[in-house]
């Protein structure tokens, strides 16, 4: 939007697999080298009316409306001993903003048990979504990662579920995760095509696509990763390629996604990683009822 690439990420200053994570934003001129915005995380946590932290956010700059959309994920669950996460909890938050840095935040969720939301807008009155959601409230989070559903709304506050999962798992593919959609051209009949991540075999996680004429019938090509982890210890990601998102621009189309090493902890692009140890107090998995 305005000539310029906008990226909106989640990070924290605390250590990896819990939820406490805050927004982050960068900015580009050509897709590729990004400045991080100065006053970084540009909202945090602690501006959430629900949960402890920022996932998985899917921005829209929408010019009916004349201001950014996101649908996002907001985070907490319960903490074991050692302050891992152990039971994630996943509620769709929505929010807007005029410049893509200072939030509004819906003050409510929007549904419960889902993760990794991707919004496709049709007309002005025409949402598609795509997300993992559990089939039943009370599921666990592994029964949650293993359906794809699509829902439909009038204006993306709203949303209806179909009766059925458009993407499941299988043999291949033991997961399916993080699904992003776009439309593969301009026009009513322009097919849609999805990536998403899927857990195979030794412990891998890697993206997969998806096509489809009508984005709820798809035709899964799980012969083989559309965009595989390198698998070499040495590398930032030797394990993982996930949490796609794609955009369309002078005739490319940029893929951006995150990363794991081998070890047990993300590790940069620059070879480096967090091993600081982090008190288990200093970890927040739950929040205190307001008022």
């Amino acid at each position: 939007h305005d000539a310029r690439f906008g990226l909106w990420y989640a990070g924290n200053a605390t250590r990896t697999r819990v939820p406490d994570h805050d927004l982050g934003y960068a900015e580009s001129t050509d897709g590729i080298h990004f400045t991080p915005h100065a006053r970084n995380p540009v909202s945090r946590g602690a501006d959430l009316p629900f949960g402890v932290g920022w996932q998985t956010p899917n921005v829209h700059y929408d010019r009916d409306m004349g201001c950014y959309r996101m649908w996002f994920i907001a985070a907490d669950g319960e903490c074991d001993a050692t302050g891992r996460c152990v039971k994630p909890r996943q509620r769709l938050a929505y929010a807007e903003s005029d410049d893509g840095l200072a939030w509004r935040i819906h003050p409510e969720p929007l549904l419960t048990n889902v993760r990794g939301p991707s919004v496709v807008k049709d007309a002005p009155d025409a949402y598609r979504m795509w997300i993992c959601s559990a089939t039943h409230e009370d599921d666990d989070f592994n029964t949650m990662v293993s359906t794809i559903y699509r829902f439909t709304s009038t204006d993306g506050l709203n949303w209806k579920r179909d009766a059925k999962p458009c993407v499941t798992v299988d043999a291949q593919c033991r997961s399916v995760v993080y699904p992003f959609v776009m439309r593969d051209g301009e026009g009513d009949d322009a097919p849609y095509v999805m990536f998403h991540g899927c857990h195979v075999a030794q412990g891998h996680f890697e993206l997969f696509a998806a096509t489809s004429a009508d984005g709820l019938t798809w035709t899964l090509h799980r012969e083989a990763s559309c965009f595989p982890a390198s698998r070499d210890p040495n590398r930032f990601d030797g394990r993982y390629t996930s949490t796609p998102s794609l955009v369309e621009h002078d005739g490319k189309v940029y893929l951006y996604f995150s990363t794991r090493d081998m070890g047990r902890l993300y590790g940069g692009g620059d070879g480096l990683v967090n091993t600081t140890p982090i008190k288990k107090d200093a970890l927040p998995c739950k929040r205190a009822p307001r008022g």
